[in-house]
C-alpha cells in the first residue's frame, strides 16, 4: 500500500485500485478535519454546560446530547454509505463508492459541528 500511495496521482487516478486509494485518502483527510472540529465543538459544549446549566437542571447536558448525536450520525454514515456501495456490491468499485460517500458525509458533518459553536 505504501508504494501505491507514493505512486498515485490523486488528481488523475487511472486504475480502479488508484481510485479506491484516492477515495480512501479523501475520507481519511475529511475524518481528521471532522475529528478536530468535534474536539472544538465538544469543548464549546462543555463550556456551555459549565456556564449555563444550573446544577438543578434535570435536562441532559449539552455535551451528552452532542455525544448522542455523534454516535447516531456515525451509525447513519456507515449504513448510508454501505447502501451507496451496493451499486457495485462485490465489485472492485464498491470500496471507492463507500469511501467517497464517507468523505462527503464527513465533510458535511464537520460543517454541521462548526455551526453549533455560536459566537456572540
Amino acid at each position: 500500500m505504501f508504494l501505491l500511495a507514493q505512486a498515485t496521482n490523486c488528481s488523475e487516478p487511472i486504475t480502479q485500485m488508484e481510485m479506491n486509494h484516492c477515495a480512501s485518502a479523501d475520507h481519511q483527510r475529511e475524518d481528521t478535519a471532522m475529528t478536530a472540529q468535534w474536539r472544538k465543538t465538544l469543548a464549546y459544549m462543555r463550556k456551555q454546560d459549565r456556564d449555563t446549566t444550573p446544577n438543578t437542571d434535570k435536562r441532559r447536558s449539552y455535551s451528552d446530547t452532542l455525544l448522542d448525536s455523534q454516535r447516531a450520525w456515525l451509525r447513519y454514515r456507515d449504513t448510508q454509505c454501505a447502501i451507496e456501495g451496493y451499486a457495485a456490491r462485490g465489485g472492485s468499485m464498491e470500496p471507492m463508492l463507500i469511501s467517497a460517500c464517507k468523505a462527503n458525509l464527513t465533510a458535511a458533518r464537520r460543517r454541521d459541528l462548526a455551526e453549533l459553536i455560536v459566537e456572540y
